[in-house]
């Protein structure tokens, strides 16, 4: 009746072309008792119809991820355990987890954002190519192959994940307990005897009785003395600082103070006292320039004939020739350590296959719960980066400590460079975190630039910079 021509595409699509107006599709049989389907098909009305595209919006490059870069192929579990966190909270869309080898460090850490340095030394030549990084976070505590100064010349924020907080320090005090063991049971010439279907040999010497100095009386050091004092021991410490709380002041003991027999103090390896007295010497201090090499030929003439070294701190410390002559003189009875000078270590070392010496890969602090929390943490970090909501410090989780209900799930870092990242950009709120009432700002840099700095003028007195 109004002159409508119909034609059927598919038994199921019918096509309805009214004159001088738009095409109707209809998806179900057209139904008429005075038009049915079959009349006036024209087969030249779609050839006639005007042919009409949709316009579609140019299509948006996506959001680039913030890049995580983890500086070697060593602890896989590192990496693994921080994909897996990445995954469980849905941030793969926007957080990407890499690692590569240490000598492709140069070319990725160009575009990375957060980089996980572990055994590779970050200095100012390999900071300069990083022009994106706002932060070297360390999977662990040890930061001493980053050059601080250079990260701070260039507002790179330099942490590190505080072991009491992760498991990370009861599992390297474990390891301690276990090349303990290892050192007085001789866990080479029991695999020996074994190889050699022996029977009863060789004899070991017993925990019970032992004096034992503990090299450095932090986390791990403390957990160290608490895991050995069930066994008998006589327990010795040493620590750098004075035996008083560092809050207080107070020089009241600790419970786990309490198990010490002695209590020394010095910073010079050569006159540390205690040694001359110790059946096994224990280190669980942090490497630093003035104590490196420290395990030398003076310090292994002052230790007791056939005395062991247990080593879970750095490999540094260690004079690797002056302990392949204490061992084959008999001055060192046994070494067992988790660390070396060099690592990987080669296993053809005359230290490394020495009869008496055991090294472990490097795995005090390689377990289910740290490196799932530690993992965790570096998620958190990266997450707070994405949202533009500041590093979270140790620091705002202070308060609560105390509390039965906490937490341990990784969201703790100690930044290690914010009081001199605060002095030379004091514009730059980005340190504040969520403290302090502060609001993020989407377009917020992660990294301070030179509007930021703080900048002596002419007269020579300092002036802030203004901010846009």
């Amino acid at each position: 009746r109004v002159g409508a021509r119909h034609v059927q595409v598919s038994p199921d699509v019918h096509v309805v072309f009214f004159p001088q107006t738009h095409i109707t599709c209809i998806d179900r049989p057209f139904q008429s008792t005075t038009h049915p389907a079959h009349h006036c098909v024209d087969p030249n009305a779609m050839a006639r119809t005007k042919k009409t595209t949709r316009k579609h919006p140019p299509k948006k490059d996506p959001p680039k991820k913030l890049k995580v870069l983890f500086c070697g192929m060593e602890f896989e579990e590192g990496w693994n355990q921080t994909r897996l966190a990445v995954e469980r909270s849905y941030l793969s869309n926007t957080v990407d987890i890499v690692r590569c080898a240490r000598a492709d460090v140069p070319t990725e850490i160009v575009d990375a954002d957060l980089a996980v340095p572990l055994m590779t030394k970050l200095d100012a030549t390999t900071l300069d190519k990083a022009t994106r990084l706002a932060m070297v976070l360390q999977f662990g505590v040890g930061l001493e192959g980053v050059d601080q100064d250079a990260c701070t010349a260039r507002g790179i924020v330099l942490a590190r994940i505080p072991s009491e907080h992760t498991g990370n320090a009861h599992a390297t005090a474990e390891m301690a307990v276990y090349l303990t063991l290892a050192a007085t049971r001789r866990v080479n010439q029991m695999r020996e005897s074994v190889e050699g279907t022996i029977l009863g040999s060789p004899m070991g010497k017993t925990l019970h009785g032992k004096n034992v100095l503990i090299v450095g009386w932090g986390n791990v050091g403390q957990k160290i003395a608490t895991l050995l004092r069930p066994f008998g021991c006589r327990l010795s410490a040493a620590r750098r600082t004075s035996w008083c709380d560092r809050t207080t002041g107070s020089t009241s003991k600790t419970e786990t103070e309490k198990c010490l027999e002695h209590k020394y103090k010095g910073s010079v390896p050569d006159k540390l006292q205690g040694v001359p007295d110790a059946d096994i010497v224990i280190l669980a201090c942090t490497q630093t320039a003035e104590n490196k090499g420290m395990i030398d030929c003076k310090f292994l003439s002052r230790m007791k004939q056939g005395a062991a070294i247990v080593n879970v701190a750095r490999g540094g410390l260690f004079n690797p020739s002056d302990c392949v002559d204490a061992l084959e003189s008999g001055q060192l009875g046994y070494l067992a350590s988790d660390v070396a000078w060099e690592e990987p270590v080669d296993p053809k070392h005359k230290l490394c296959a020495h009869k008496n010496a055991y090294f472990t890969p490097h795995v005090g602090g390689v377990t289910d719960v740290s490196y799932g929390c530690m993992g965790n943490c570096v998620k958190e970090v990266a997450e707070a980066m994405v949202e533009r909501r500041g590093y979270p410090t140790q620091e705002e989780w202070s308060e609560q400590a105390e509390c039965e209900t906490v937490r341990w799930n990784g969201t703790v870092v100690r930044c290690v460079n914010v009081p001199q990242l605060e002095v030379r950009f004091p514009q730059w709120h980005f340190l504040s975190g969520p403290k302090n009432n502060y609001q993020p700002d989407p377009g917020e840099s992660l990294r301070p630039s030179k509007e930021f700095e703080e900048f002596p003028p002419v007269g020579g007195e300092k002036k802030r910079a203004r901010t846009k």
